[in-house]
């Protein structure tokens, strides 16, 4: 026959059992970043998911190189770093805001609403 005290026993050892397992999971980081791991893993999904499309880079020798070149693979969405370094040769730059442009090859429209660029 089960005694009291055994109930009480029993009762006790389940509570601080859960109570040290729902310790246990709340101190692995995977458990409390399960949400943020699982956005990084939807995030590379979609990168690798979205649509390639080749860029094409140029500009003239005597102005100075890109990298990389002269055509790059991107992802429709996604940003890319583009180098450019001037030949400080044949031009001071002060402002490459002034002269860096982003045009269609195809229509020689401007694509400035895609292009950002920035002094390093």
């Amino acid at each position: 026959m089960i005694t009291h005290n055994t109930l009480l026993k029993r009762a006790l050892t389940v509570i601080f059992g859960c109570a040290f397992l729902c310790l246990a999971l709340s101190g692995c980081n995977n458990f409390l970043n399960a949400e943020k791991v699982s956005n990084e893993i939807k995030d590379a999904i979609a990168y690798n998911n979205a649509r390639a499309v080749n860029v094409a880079l140029s500009c003239k020798d005597e102005e100075g190189s890109l990298f990389p070149q002269p055509t790059y693979q991107a992802k429709l969405g996604y940003a890319f770093e583009v180098q450019f370094i001037p030949n400080t040769q044949n031009y001071l730059i002060t402002d490459p805001s002034t002269m860096l442009k982003a045009v269609s090859r195809i229509n020689d429209e401007s694509r400035a609403e895609y292009v950002e660029f920035t002094p390093v």
